[in-house]
């Protein structure tokens, strides 16, 4: 059965020179439940982003060791978290594609699945040996129906 939810991103993205940028968004989207994995499903439009630009399909997967975020759409790409792993990936944009990986330091999972789910990611960003040092917070939260009192 599918969920409405709201789906928190928090990430934060520190360069070697210590500039820092911080991106807070909230999604709609959708949950579903299946063999302890919960997949979520939500669409987001890129920073800047005019309405006639379609919007980004993402898919999260949260087990209790791994993470899997998965875009598609004029941006793409398959991040998996997985704590003391170094994973490659292809990061895919109009303007062409690029080499990366994630190393993720730390992989917290928390919460249930009927109240809300947390997840702290922290990892390096790897783009040809140029790494940005990140920390990724998300929530999961179901929506709660509003119903008139009798």
């Amino acid at each position: 059965m599918r969920v409405p939810v709201i789906v928190r991103v928090d990430n934060l993205q520190t360069d070697p020179d210590g500039k820092s940028e911080h991106v807070v968004a909230n999604y709609k989207g959708s949950m579903l439940v299946n063999d302890g994995r919960c997949v979520v499903g939500y669409e987001e439009t890129l920073p800047g982003d005019n309405k006639q630009s379609k919007p980004v399909k993402c898919m999260l997967k949260i087990s209790d060791k791994k993470i899997e975020l998965n875009k598609n759409g004029d941006l793409s790409y398959n991040m998996v978290f997985v704590e003391g792993e170094r994973v490659k990936f292809l990061y895919r944009t109009a303007f062409g594609t690029i080499d990366m990986a994630v190393e993720t330091l730390s992989l917290i999972t928390g919460g249930d699945i009927g109240k809300g789910l947390t997840a702290e990611i922290k990892y390096l960003l790897d783009m040809n040996g140029y790494a940005l040092k990140c920390e990724l917070n998300l929530s999961v939260d179901p929506v709660v129906e509003m119903r008139p009192g009798k």
